[in-house]
């Protein structure tokens, strides 16, 4: 998946569109009333094409992402803290977020039960998770991913119900659910502390 990154990265933001990206910030702004101080984490953020519509009222956000290749075109964009690394080992201390998402992402991420455990970790009680993906029972994305893991992928695409359930069992609260063609959103709120955090 390296080639993979290294290919796509500077293309990435144009093949994306505008359009998609503003639609997603707007979608993530509106459910996310970020205020002064707030915290975003973007697990594989790659170029921040929606961590940089983000910056607003002081809100600090943090790109995490394993790729160097898409990290250097989040560089570009100013403002935004880029952290190279694992979402199965999150550098941050627990509670450390008000919002985590991951958008367009989530298939790509290895052991995503764990993923999911370890962003509960870093979100503060009352923290919001949103995830944009593609829903695997249409056939479009059934060819995507095989594509994907034709390129070697270890990550899965997934059904919407499959995610609310995996993120259930990582302590977090369905809040809501959108489907859009293909892709579908998933937003949870952590209530409590989680499996594993400290007190």
């Amino acid at each position: 998946m390296d080639l993979f990154f290294k290919l796509v990265a500077p293309l990435y933001d144009r093949v994306m569109g505008r359009h998609a990206t503003e639609a997603v910030t707007k979608q993530i702004l509106s459910i996310a009333a970020l205020a002064d101080g707030g915290r975003v984490l973007d697990v594989g953020g790659g170029t921040g094409r929606i961590a940089a519509g983000l910056r607003v009222n002081g809100t600090r956000v943090v790109v995490l992402d394993s790729s160097r290749d898409m990290l250097a075109q989040a560089r570009r964009k100013g403002g935004l803290a880029l952290v190279q690394g694992s979402a199965l080992r999150i550098p941050f201390p627990d509670g450390a977020f008000d919002l985590a998402m991951c958008v367009d992402a989530f298939h790509h991420l290895p052991q995503p039960q764990a993923v999911a455990a370890e962003v509960a970790r870093v979100l503060r009680p009352g923290g919001i998770l949103f995830i944009q993906d593609y829903d695997v029972a249409r056939l479009p994305v059934r060819l995507l991913a095989f594509g994907e893991r034709v390129m070697r992928s270890k990550g899965r695409f997934f059904r919407p119900d499959d995610l609310k359930a995996l993120l259930a069992s990582a302590g977090l609260t369905l809040v809501s659910e959108t489907r859009d063609g293909l892709a579908y959103t998933v937003v949870a709120e952590k209530q409590e502390l989680c499996r594993g955090q400290r007190v």
